[in-house]
């Protein structure tokens, strides 16, 4: 198995400060490398980027922590799936929560980043419509819907990612789907 190309030279002795330099600026670059993308996923997943913010810092902390173990071609989809398993966590809690008259809801102001550039007061309205129905679901059906309405994820990846078969994630999304229909036409005017 190998390991992240940036890891690779092993030459300096692991008790050497130049080997610990030289692994600090290896980690650097893997974060360097993959941080925007992961926090812009984790972002959209999230619809709040104090969240999105954390989620990445520990989905890089258990990937660098398991680097040994992560093939080089693997490191991205690994930290991506540790950063969607935290999503579903968070979910989770903020569903817990909100059943508890705890949770702290999502603002209008924290959809302008994720809407296009330009979007209108009314997009951002249906934008942040559209976050509060999702928070109203189980997580493991908003993840899945959200991987591939909002991400673009082939159902396989997704399946990876969920750990689920690619019925269930297909089941996942059509269910959803058909409740955010139900939800729009019964909240029409």
């Amino acid at each position: 198995m190998s390991r992240p190309a940036e890891l690779e030279d092993d030459s300096a002795c692991p008790g050497d400060t130049s080997h610990i330099a030289i692994q600090e600026q290896r980690l650097a670059s893997l974060h360097r490398a993959h941080a925007p993308a992961l926090l812009g996923f984790l972002y959209r997943l999230c619809g709040n980027s104090s969240d999105a913010e954390d989620i990445a810092q520990e989905a890089f902390l258990t990937a660098f922590n398991r680097l040994e173990d992560i093939e080089a071609d693997k490191f991205r989809s690994y930290l991506f799936s540790v950063g969607s398993r935290k999503c579903l966590h968070l979910f989770r809690k903020r569903r817990l929560l909100k059943k508890l008259g705890l949770d702290q809801p999502v603002c209008i102001e924290e959809m302008k980043p994720i809407a296009q550039a330009g979007a209108s007061q009314e997009e951002l309205s249906e934008l942040f419509q559209v976050f509060r129905f999702l928070e109203t679901i189980p997580a493991a059906d908003r993840l899945a819907w959200s991987l591939r309405k909002i991400e673009g994820n082939t159902i396989e990846e997704i399946s990876v990612t969920c750990r689920c078969s690619t019925s269930t994630v297909k089941r996942r999304i059509q269910k959803v789907d058909k409740l955010l229909e139900e939800h729009y036409r019964e909240n029409q005017p």
